[in-house]
């Protein structure tokens, strides 16, 4: 693949991150996803690797708007804002044995003019290398971008491989994607174990909700979650986030809880993010 310009943030294990940067006319680069780095090249962008051995690759100082910090024990958070042109390839790699588990993107206000189009100004990939087990996240941009990323990386004892074909159409069939297994009925009282200060009414509506994209999960795994269903969930939680003292004791209590707690703490999760 070609761009113009390479911006790779790699994420340690103790939440710290480091920043390369290269550029120049089309730039051929691939991400490699089974082996190991090289041992004869210090490549400080892998699993992105540079076919072109005289494109200097720079390290950069981490800028002011950037967030790396440790959410939890296994979790680490990364948040950047990004003003970049076409031609731009963004890298966000997690520590080894880390997977992504939220990916959510955000828009900068817009100045909008009569007749203006809103056109889409890029595209993501997932990527993992199964034998150094690294996961990333990258955005390719079309046009000149203004835009903000937020990555949750967790903690992973699985086999990175399966994550090879993961199949997504955005940010939020992705994070869903990573979270998702065999889960049973939600009831209210999952809801009311991690709120429990919920109402009794938006705890049915969660209800409701959650098991129409549990059966979805359980019976269509390899398809991408409609977009009625997206809005739905979407609606229901950000009118529940919209109630403050339901979400007062969710970090705290979403521990007891199995797979299906934890789902709908991601959801919460992500709708929180800005």
């Amino acid at each position: 693949m070609y761009h113009n310009f390479l911006l790779v943030q790699k994420v340690n294990e103790h939440a710290d991150f480091k920043v390369h940067f290269a550029t120049g006319q089309y730039i051929n680069w691939t991400y490699e996803t089974m082996r190991s780095p090289s041992k004869k090249l210090n490549n400080p962008m892998f699993p992105i690797i540079i076919t072109d051995q005289r494109v200097t690759i720079q390290e950069k100082p981490k800028g002011r708007e950037t967030s790396c910090y440790r959410i939890s024990e296994n979790k680490i958070r990364f948040i950047d804002d990004y003003g970049v042109p076409d031609g731009f390839l963004i890298c966000v790699t997690g520590p080894e044995g880390y997977l992504p588990k939220l990916i959510k993107f955000g828009p900068k206000p817009n100045v909008y003019m009569e007749g203006f189009p809103h056109r889409n100004p890029g595209i993501f990939d997932f990527y993992v290398n199964a034998t150094t087990r690294e996961a990333s996240i990258l955005v390719h941009t079309t046009e000149r971008s203004l835009f903000s990323m937020a990555v949750d990386f967790e903690k992973y004892d699985g086999d990175f491989s399966v994550h090879r074909r993961t199949n997504y159409h955005d940010a939020f069939d992705l994070t869903i994607a990573l979270n998702a297994g065999r889960f049973e009925t939600v009831t209210k009282k999952d809801v009311r174990d991690i709120m429990p200060n919920i109402l009794e009414s938006e705890s049915e509506k969660i209800v409701e909700v959650m098991n129409e994209l549990i059966d979805h999960l359980n019976t269509k795994q390899d398809s991408s979650i409609p977009n009625s269903l997206k809005l739905n969930i979407a609606h229901v939680f950000n009118s529940v986030l919209a109630t403050s003292s339901a979400t007062v004791t969710v970090v705290d209590s979403y521990m007891n809880n199995g797979s299906v707690g934890k789902m709908i703490k991601t959801l919460i999760e992500y709708f929180s993010q800005g």
